[in-house]
């Protein structure tokens, strides 16, 4: 099993000064729409309300621990500049802008499948997951990802849905589990991998 997000630091940051369950209010006492909207560069008009949450997939909000970066996606804002998340946000939480392209996200499911690969000998297939707001936010070229791995001749099974919300789902308050984040299981015989050949299609993959 391997779980990645693929985004870049960029440096922008700020604390949580104010939130409420998954409900985020104030960064550094200010509107928490304010600074994110000067902070990707976009008018909230824009992005704002339920536009949120697949804008988000290439502009979430990022916090550090324990050495792990886990990304926070934004699902939706409200009127009073709040934003709704699929996580928990709590005062003292420091929040950092991360951004990745759409061609990186799709690459980025390479570098998931080489992270489960590690653990696996002679690997017979692969399942991909990811959750729906990354479906809706890549639309048609979610279809792309599959393919990285098909090079390396290997049965691919793909979903969507786990824990983002579905296109036919309402735009108001969707509901989301997970952050939008690319995951992969490798399935084969348990043991070191090996195969130059196979390293050498996933260094490609990593690479495009």
């Amino acid at each position: 099993y391997a779980f990645t997000n693929g985004y870049r630091l960029t440096g922008k940051k700020a604390t949580v000064t104010k939130a409420t369950g998954r409900t985020l209010f104030e960064l550094d006492g200010r509107r928490a729409m304010d600074v994110y909207t000067e902070w990707v560069a976009r008018a909230e008009s824009e992005i704002g309300g339920g536009a949120l949450v697949s804008f988000s997939v290439q502009y979430p909000l990022l916090f550090h621990k324990d050495g792990i970066t886990y990304s926070a996606h934004p699902v939706n804002s409200n009127p009073d500049g709040s934003m709704d998340f699929g996580a928990a946000m709590s005062p003292g939480m420091i929040l950092e802008l991360g951004e990745a392209s759409v061609n990186g996200l799709i690459a980025e499911a390479g570098n998931a499948v080489y992270k489960a690969a590690l653990g696996v000998g002679q690997p017979k297939g692969i399942l991909l997951a990811h959750c729906g707001g990354r479906a809706i936010a890549l639309g048609d070229r979610i279809k792309e990802i599959p393919a990285f791995c098909a090079r390396a001749r290997l049965s691919v099974y793909s979903c969507a849905g786990a824990g983002g919300r579905r296109a036919d789902q309402g735009p108001t308050r969707p509901r989301v589990r997970r952050s939008r984040s690319r995951s992969s299981a490798l399935l084969g015989a348990a043991g070191p991998f090996g195969g130059s050949r196979w390293l050498s299609q996933l260094a490609a993959i990593r690479t495009m």
